[in-house]
């Protein structure tokens, strides 16, 4: 036994310098990655999940408390039209992000095999596509500024057009980690690089250069992400493109491109800003920033594990589906309590935050309100149908609301601001069935048996802002803030206490699974 021990170990270092030897000649370059650090999980799934969620929340969660911070402090010293400035120019940069293949991430995630080929032609071709689209950027930018009458944005988008390339830079890195649910250091990388933003952001703000605050925090966050991802995996980026390799990629990545050239083109801006100009843009902007810190905190590990997890379970339909619906009951325990909270205390939250300049943007804070309630719900409906195989179906739906949407925004310009943006929330929830369509062919279950899913977090939510909205009438005689807290307060009481009535059952499920998986 110890001789054939022995030898078995002498043949295996042979066979590995051999292996090596190859690999200096050349001979097995685009060998196919099984075993390799890239592979998609196997087992061990559901605690690489849980594990994987707890550091995406705390990926979300730093960065929005910083984010938060830095909001505040520039909505105190901003006005709205400054907001709207720096809005428009990020909307115009948007249109280069938007245009390029970035959903070959997505087609690097959800491919079962990789080699070395793909992911040295998707990042050629990106850093390609990111310079020529800053390069258009740089030739439209004048252009724009003079048809504008702004100044500003010929000094401004320049600077922010350097968010494409590290845009482009830190697409393949994240793709490698997410396809090992390696969140730990996304959270971490993520972490440093919110925490510089913040810093560089609040100083330059400090030093009173007002609208060079907003753009350095977009910028700064972006490079130290990127610089970070490319450090943070064992792949080395090489300018090498490979057609086969490419070709292979192309078919789920540009209809996975498709969506994301809809959902990262930022249209509505760019449309508000042009026909209702920087303070209604403004307006807008502030409503969505308050909404986008609560959401990416709420639906920011959802994100980024579900779509990893639904795509290793592919194969195994079953486990896709109860991990589907699992996820669904919780995004909607975690996320209708929330936004019906913020529907509710809306008015007084920002009076009290932010102050009376910011008023206006209360009504359209309350239609972003809808968009939180659909929002992580749609993001394991687009996690399940991409995982699943069928990008195409997912873009086609992305497509034809994204063009319902400029039809809307068409008609209610000439309303003003607050009616557009509630326009949009109605017409997100006039579209949503066709995504439950989608997701119930798929996972080949009831609509009454995914209904129930969020069942219960509805009812309770409803009658939380019921209670929140009477208990406001009772508490005139208490300052702004006492109010708000005891509101606050008293509606997750009163949530919490329905939700563990009314679906005491899923909760349980609930709690089994994670403790099973933690104790794996």
């Amino acid at each position: 036994g110890i001789r054939d021990f022995c030898l078995s170990r002498w043949l295996g270092d042979v066979y590995k310098r051999q292996a090596y030897m190859f690999c200096r000649a050349g001979a097995v370059e685009n060998m196919t990655i099984h075993s390799d650090s890239h592979a998609q999980l196997r087992v061990g799934r559901s605690r690489a999940a849980l594990v994987g969620s707890i550091w995406s929340s705390i990926n979300t969660f730093i960065p929005a408390i910083v984010s938060a911070i830095v909001f505040f402090a520039c909505s105190k010293v901003l006005a709205p039209s400054e907001f709207g400035i720096v809005a428009y120019a990020a909307s115009l940069v948007s249109i280069g992000m938007a245009l390029a293949p970035i959903g070959l991430e997505d087609a690097i995630i959800q491919r079962k095999e990789i080699d070395r080929a793909h992911l040295d032609s998707v990042f050629t071709l990106l850093m390609i596509i990111g310079l020529l689209f800053y390069a258009i950027v740089l030739i439209m930018t004048p252009l724009i500024s003079s048809w504008r009458d702004d100044e500003r944005i010929a000094q401004i988008m320049p600077v922010l057009g350097l968010v494409i390339l590290f845009k482009m830079l830190m697409i393949v890195p994240n793709s490698l980690l997410t396809r090992k649910m390696n969140f730990r250091i996304m959270a971490l990388r993520t972490t440093i690089a919110s925490l510089l933003a913040g810093a560089t952001c609040l100083t330059i703000l400090y030093l009173g250069y007002g609208l060079w605050a907003l753009v350095a925090a977009q910028l700064t966050s972006v490079a130290a992400n990127a610089i970070g991802a490319v450090l943070s995996v064992r792949w080395i980026p090489r300018l090498k493109f490979n057609i086969e390799a490419l070709r292979q990629l192309l078919r789920y990545g540009l209809y996975s491109s498709g969506a994301r050239i809809i959902s990262t083109f930022q249209s509505n801006e760019l449309l508000i800003g042009t026909f209702l100009g920087n303070y209604a843009l403004g307006i807008y902007n502030f409503a969505k920033r308050v909404f986008s810190i609560i959401d990416n905190t709420i639906s920011g590990a959802l994100n980024s594990v579900s779509f990893s997890l639904l795509s290793s379970l592919q194969d195994e339909p079953e486990k896709r589906r109860d991990a589907f619906m699992l996820a669904t009951f919780l995004s909607a325990g975690l996320s209708f309590p929330v936004f019906l909270g913020l529907l509710a205390v809306s008015q007084p939250l920002v009076d009290f935050i932010f102050g009376d300049k910011w008023t206006p943007a209360v009504p359209v804070l309350c239609s972003f309100c809808v968009f939180g309630l659909l929002g992580c719900i749609g993001i394991l409906q687009a996690s399940l149908i991409k995982g699943a195989g069928y990008p195409e179906k997912w873009f086609t739906y992305m497509l034809v609301k994204k063009i319902l949407t400029f039809a809307v925004i068409g008609i209610t310009l000439q309303f003003g601001i607050v009616v557009v943006a509630w326009s949009i929330a109605l017409l997100s929830l006039l579209t949503w069935p066709f995504a439950v369509k989608m997701t119930l062919n798929i996972l080949k279950v009831s609509s009454l048996t995914y209904l129930k899913s969020f069942f219960g977090p509805l009812l309770a939510g409803t009658l939380m802002v019921l209670a929140v909205t009477y208990l406001d009438t009772k508490l005139v005689n208490f300052g702004a803030f006492y109010s708000l807290c005891l509101q606050i307060l008293a509606g997750g009481f009163v949530y919490f206490s329905l939700l563990l009535i009314l679906s005491y059952n899923q909760i349980q499920s609930t709690s089994r699974i994670a403790l099973k998986a933690f104790k794996s």
